[in-house]
Order: C-alpha cells, then sequence, then structure tokens
C-alpha cells in the first residue's frame, strides 16, 4: 500500500506537528525556569527538548526518507522559508483587516525575519554550490573549534596542526561583533 494519502501518513503527519510543538514548549518554558532559579529544571528541559527533536527527525525520515545531502537541506529549507514568508504576510494582511495590530505586527516583523533567513540560506547554498565551505577567495582566520587553534590561509588546513582534528571542524572566524 502507499504511504501518500493514507491514514497512516495522516497519523504520522499529526505526530510529527505534535513533537514539533512540544520541542517548542519545552525550550519556551526551560528559559523560564532558569530565569527563576531553577536550573536543574531547565537542564532536564532542555534534555527533553532534544529527545523531541530526535522523535521529530524519526518521523520525517518515515513521511520524506533519509536526511538529504546539505545541497539538498538547503534547497528545502529555502522554500519552506519562502512559503512561511507568503504565509505570515498573508496573515499580517488578515490580522490588519480584523483590527488585530498586535498580531499584525508579530506576522510582518517576524516575516521580515524569515527574509532575512531566505537571504543566509541563498549564501549557504551559494557557498556549498561553489565549494566555498573552506575555501575562500581571500585569506581568512580560521579557528579549530576543538582546541582553538587559529590558521590564516585561503583554505582551512585539512587537519589542525595542533590537536590533529579534521577540516570539518574549522570555521572562519567572525569578525562582526
Amino acid at each position: 500500500m502507499e504511504l501518500k494519502g493514507s491514514r497512516t501518513e495522516a497519523n504520522l503527519l499529526a505526530a510529527f506537528e505534535s513533537k514539533a510543538h512540544q520541542k517548542n514548549l519545552y525550550d519556551s518554558f526551560a528559559y523560564r525556569f532558569a530565569y527563576v532559579g531553577l536550573q536543574h529544571i531547565q537542564d532536564a528541559t532542555y534534555n527533553a527538548a532534544k529527545i523531541e527533536a530526535t522523535h521529530a527527525k524519526v518521523l520525517y525520515e518515515l513521511l520524506y526518507g533519509p536526511i538529504k545531502d546539505t545541497k539538498d537541506n538547503m534547497k528545502i529549507l529555502l522554500e519552506d522559508q519562502q512559503k512561511l514568508c507568503a504565509e505570515f504576510y498573508e496573515c499580517a494582511k488578515v490580522a490588519k483587516e480584523e483590527g488585530f495590530p498586535e498580531a499584525e505586527k508579530f506576522y510582518t516583523e517576524t516575516a521580515k525575519i524569515h527574509d532575512e533567513y531566505m537571504d543566509m540560506l541563498k549564501k549557504f547554498a551559494d557557498i556549498f554550490e561553489n565549494d566555498k565551505v573552506y575555501r575562500k577567495d581571500e585569506e581568512v582566520d580560521w579557528v579549530c573549534v576543538a582546541c582553538g587553534h587559529v590558521a590564516r590561509a585561503r583554505n582551512a588546513p585539512e587537519e589542525c596542526p595542533y590537536c590533529e582534528h579534521p577540516v570539518s571542524l574549522f570555521h572562519f572566524r567572525y569578525t562582526n561583533y
């Protein structure tokens, strides 16, 4: 039997939405627990959120197959952001028409943030498409996240000369602070 259109697909989608909701609920409340001095409850709540995220990943893969490669994932995220932005701008319009300025402001401002996410994702997609993850056109500072070693070069080291971790643990140093 085909999964598409089945009751099982509907149940998997509902379970995925539920797990995503639970993860976000745990994350939202965890911040407040620490704020009122309940650090141990915050830690346990964040751990529960991670578990909910893992459950959601399993459900996603049951619905759509294995998580794809990075380039494909960037495209999926970008398409999702474009859809979300369009929905939020439409929701802002409806909220304005119905006289809910707080909801209108939320949708409009959140859509603007997601517009910026789209710009970021487009840049990431370009970086992957042009094999620029560990290669830059100019010299930059590459930092090993395992040990903090800094190497100034156009390309990240294939292996950290200090701790011998692979290139995948290098990122270029951000200087916009």
